[in-house]
């Protein structure tokens, strides 16, 4: 027998192998098909809320390879043909089924959302498994690109609470169905979510270490808790920017003074100069609430009068049980509140339909 036809023989029986154990499509996380939401790192570590893996395939199951790098759980949302369910990451996982006894002649869509916040969770992507025979299609890409930057509220903080006295936890943060996270979806937008809960322009929540890695300070970082390396904003230029930061600034807790006004429209006008720096056409819009808004509140219009791009959103004040989540943070309905007045602004902005 020839060693061609040996290896003809030896291909085939393989092939017959493979067939009997069903194996899977593997997909490498670099695989040109997946599409990458946020941000990234070049062995596809992801912290920030909102990073998000795409792809759109025809099988009948996939399997997400997840590794949890930092922290002891993180929270993912699974989107399988629009339906959300949540995933809980620990450092014990690597393969966890995301979907299942789906139909073999439909195109299925499937993103994977880090619902989490930053300092809770990174986990590092490695790979999808497919159904034998499954095909893989690269999802169509958004022409729109919104940045909203901001803390707990933007992170969707305790947002699932069953009381304000719960507080957050990996189960209730849901990122997802956080207000910016909800507007860019209804705008079909991609939205690059960098934020933080207790952080602010020039100090964080509390008294204990308020002055250290405030927002602007950790704004270039790829991965959240790691200062190097940095992201290259290039990447994603967004057509809006939105900011609600200064909730946390204004608290006086344990004895804190006032706010000093100079020293933070300062330090808000040189993060704008830095955002500008790399997005100088996208409109910006300053906003405030819906915890606390004074005296912020009445110092935006003036940084916004600086600049024709640039306006001011105030959103409407918690109102009543269903507003109030863990520690008096906005509810998932007021989520969507929000997200309905910060479409608004961005269609009355930018003329988009």
């Amino acid at each position: 027998m020839t060693k061609r036809r040996l290896l003809f023989l030896s291909a085939a029986l393989l092939a017959c192998v493979h067939a009997t154990l069903g194996l899977p499509v593997e997909i490498a996380p670099d695989h040109p098909a997946i599409r990458y939401v946020g941000r990234f790192s070049d062995d596809h570590q992801f912290g920030w809320t909102g990073s998000q893996i795409e792809i759109e395939f025809a099988g009948t199951a996939v399997r997400g390879a997840f590794t949890l790098t930092a922290g002891k759980a993180a929270g993912l949302t699974v989107v399988v043909d629009g339906n959300p369910v949540f995933l809980k990451i620990l450092p014990e996982q690597e393969k966890v089924v995301l979907a299942d006894n789906l139909s073999p002649d439909q195109r299925h869509h499937l993103v994977v959302f880090k619902r989490s916040e930053g300092g809770i969770g990174t986990v590092q992507f490695e790979g999808f498994e497919l159904s034998e025979g499954a095909t893989l299609f690269k999802p169509s890409e958004p022409r729109r690109k919104i940045l909203v930057i901001g803390d707990s509220i933007t992170c969707g903080y305790g947002n699932e609470a069953a009381s304000k006295e719960e507080g957050n936890t990996v189960e209730n943060e849901n990122g997802y169905m956080s207000y910016a996270a909800i507007a860019a979806r209804n705008l079909n937008a991609d939205a690059m979510l960098i934020c933080w809960s207790g952080r602010g322009i020039i100090r964080n929540y509390g008294a204990q270490g308020d002055k250290l890695e405030t927002l602007p300070m950790l704004f270039n970082r790829i991965l959240p808790t790691q200062k190097t390396p940095e992201w290259d904003h290039r990447r994603f230029v967004p057509d809006v920017v939105v900011i609600n930061l200064g909730t946390n600034d204004m608290n006086t807790t344990g004895g804190k003074p006032p706010l000093d006004k100079t020293a933070y429209m300062g330090a808000y006008e040189i993060f704008l100069s830095r955002i500008r720096a790399f997005a100088p056409n996208a409109k910006t819009i300053l906003s405030i609430g819906p915890m606390a808004f004074e005296p912020v509140s009445d110092w935006l219009p003036e940084l916004a009068a600086k600049d024709k791009n640039t306006t001011v959103l105030v959103y409407e004040k918690l109102s009543g049980p269903e507003d109030i989540g863990g520690h008096w943070h906005p509810t998932v309905k007021k989520d969507a509140k929000m997200a309905a007045e910060l479409v608004a602004e961005i269609q009355r902005t930018m003329d988009w339909k």
